[in-house]
Order: C-alpha cells, then structure tokens, then sequence
C-alpha cells in the first residue's frame, strides 16, 4: 500500500520513521548510506526529509539531513523527483544556512542526473526559481552565491552575467564558473562577454582570475576573426592577455596561464615568437618591456610619441614579449613544467617557434628539478 509521509511518496516507506535528532545519529547515518540496502535506502530518505522539516532541530543537524537527501536521491532506487520537490519546498521557511546546502544539492544532482530539469513539474521549477531569485539579491554573500549558481537549474543563464561584478569575490567566482560548465557542455558564449572576461583576469581574487583566464581562452578561440578593441583579432587579443598572465602574482594562476598557452591554435607568428622576445613592437619601434611579476608594470611616458593612446599603451604593458621566458625562470617548479609542456604543443604551429624554443629547452637542463630537467 502506498504511503506518504513527509515529503515522499513510496510504497515501501516504514509509517514510523522519525527525524534523526542528534547530530552523531545523523553523522553515523551519512557514512552508513553507501552500504545500505534498498528499503535502507527509502528510510534514510524518509528521515532525512523530515529532519530537513524539523524547524526545532540546530542546522548542522538539518543541513546533514539535505546532504542524506540528496544521497538518496543519487541512487535509483528512490523516486528522485519527489525528493528534489521536497528539497525545494523546503527551502520556504528554511534559515540561510539551509537554503545555501539545498541549493548545493540540487546543483549535486543537477550535474549527476543527466535529465534532472524533467524530474520536476513545472510548479515546482516556478517555485525554486521565485526562491533562487530572491535570494541572489540577500544581503549574505554565501546565500547570494549559492542561489546564482542555481540559476543554471531555473533557466536564468542569461542572468548569470550581472554577477560578475558583484561586491564579492565568492559570486563573481560562482558567476564565472557557471559560465564556464556553459561553454564546458557545448553552449556558446556571446563575444560580447570577453570584455568582462578580461576584466575579471585583473580581478583581486586569484579563483576568479584562474576561470577568467580559461573563458578569456575560449572566447577567443570561439570568435577567433572578431576584431578587439585594439583592431586586433580576437584570438590574438586573447593570446596577448593570457600571456600577461604569466607575470601574475599568484603561482596557480601563473601555471594556469602557462597551460592555457599551449591550447592556442592558429596564433599569428609576429605574437607566437615574441614570447622568447623581451621586447614589443609598436608603430615599428621597439620598446623595452618591463619584467618582473608585478600586476602594475609600467611604462615610462617619455618613451612614447603623444600621440599613443591610453589603449595602446596598456596593450603594449600586456604583450606577448617575454611570455615564455618569464615561465621557464619562474621560481615555481609547476609554472616551468607548465611552461615547457605549452612550447611543445606550440612548436608544431611555426617551425621558426620551434627553432627558437630549442635554445631555451636546452637551457632547462640545468634546472635545479629533476623533474624539469
């Protein structure tokens, strides 16, 4: 006989199950559930959609219950579209801490239910996406955050750019990597998005510089013969910025840059070989260029015609120049190691590359890493 108890529906759920009230039955419950039989199953879930319920529980107990939830679901036994209904209903009268774990389960499912948007009925979906919207505008950045990262659930894509910018750098990370599982999965991003991308490679926050640089990568290999701003093709311009990023002050960032490198197809030569270069070009003089790993390199005024605009002179202190040299004497075995793997996949694009790759490879012998050498 079919029964309903709290928030699911089943035909084998035991009519006395209870909330789990403490927070090692709770615990001992989340590691057990891996080993659990099927009708275990069902109860556990039961249980853990009424602790989810149980208002008069402390949250670290329910939030361990949305966990248990959202376990359950995963598997195939229980009936995973009214568990995800329940989790969203109970998202009504649940306490930020709450929301922000419900809503990291339904991303949970989300990305492991290749059909999870079918799972829910339409009035559930309008419910989650009135509660996903009035959250991304709270005033906690953790609920703020994890209510954006929903908006991929809700169908509120488009919405996802406005964050970018936020006050905080925990959304402006969420932001950008719901942007990027976008493109990740096959959906294009519009060209109009790589200012903001570039944007963010200067962000104060080194995650949101290390997704910035991915999409800046990748929309400019996606409108490779879009022009910039600095009549540059798009992926030139793109190939530019990335390498700037080598000179970054985070070391992960620097490796991600260095990696991101070796991914560019089809770059014109004159860019290519001014990563051995400690020198730009502009209007056929050449300039020096600084070096070091400072975000703030600057360019003396008085070497420069009046002239030169304020976009040229920020193009040319983000220059190819030095690009690979910087990440070959980087004092981080991971960015050299980062470095060396990108000149190898980019010597097959210009044979003059290669060639003048061969110098500085050889000087890697004598790394101090075994590794690198």
């Amino acid at each position: 006989m079919s029964t309903k108890r709290g928030f699911v529906e089943t035909d084998t759920c035991p009519s006395d199950c209870t909330p789990y009230t403490t927070y090692q039955e709770a615990h001992n419950a989340l590691q057990a559930l891996k080993h659990t039989s099927h009708a275990g199953i069902l109860e556990h879930a039961e249980r853990a959609l009424l602790t989810v319920s149980a208002q008069h529980l402390p949250s670290a107990i329910r939030q361990i219950g949305v966990r248990l939830a959202t376990i359950a679901c995963a598997h195939p036994e229980p009936n995973s579209a009214s568990i995800a209904a329940s989790l969203v209903r109970a998202l009504k009268d649940a306490d930020p801490s709450i929301r922000c774990e419900i809503y990291a389960s339904l991303i949970t499912l989300h990305e492991i239910k290749s059909q999870f948007h079918t799972f829910l009925s339409p009035e559930v979906t309008n419910a989650l996406g009135q509660c996903v919207r009035t959250d991304v505008n709270h005033s906690q950045h953790h609920l703020r955050s994890a209510a954006v990262a929903c908006l991929q659930i809700v169908g509120g894509n488009n919405g996802v750019r406005r964050f970018t910018d936020d006050a905080h750098p925990k959304v402006r990370q969420t932001a950008l990597s719901v942007i990027q599982r976008q493109q990740m999965v096959g959906k294009e991003l519009g060209a109009e998005m790589y200012g903001e991308c570039v944007a963010a490679t200067l962000d104060d926050a080194e995650q949101v510089r290390m997704i910035a640089v991915s999409l800046v990568w990748a929309i400019g290999s996606q409108y490779a013969k879009h022009v910039s701003l600095h009549n540059l093709r798009l992926l030139d311009d793109a190939f530019i910025k990335v390498c700037d990023m080598v000179n970054d002050s985070s070391m992960l960032v620097r490796q991600r840059a260095c990696l991101i490198l070796g991914r560019f197809r089809r770059v014109s030569p004159q860019y290519l070989e001014q990563t051995f270069s400690k020198q730009v070009m502009s209007n056929l003089r050449s300039v020096p260029r600084s070096l070091g790993y400072g975000r703030n390199r600057g360019l003396h005024s008085s070497k420069f015609h009046q002239r030169e605009t304020v976009d040229e002179l920020r193009l040319l202190d983000s220059g190819a120049a030095g690009a690979f040299v910087h990440g070959l004497e980087d004092e981080y075995q991971e960015v050299r190691d980062a470095a060396i793997e990108s000149i190898l996949e980019l010597s097959s694009e210009s044979p003059v590359f290669a060639s003048r790759a061969v110098d500085f490879l050889v000087d890697m012998f004598n790394d101090s890493s075994d590794r690198v050498r």
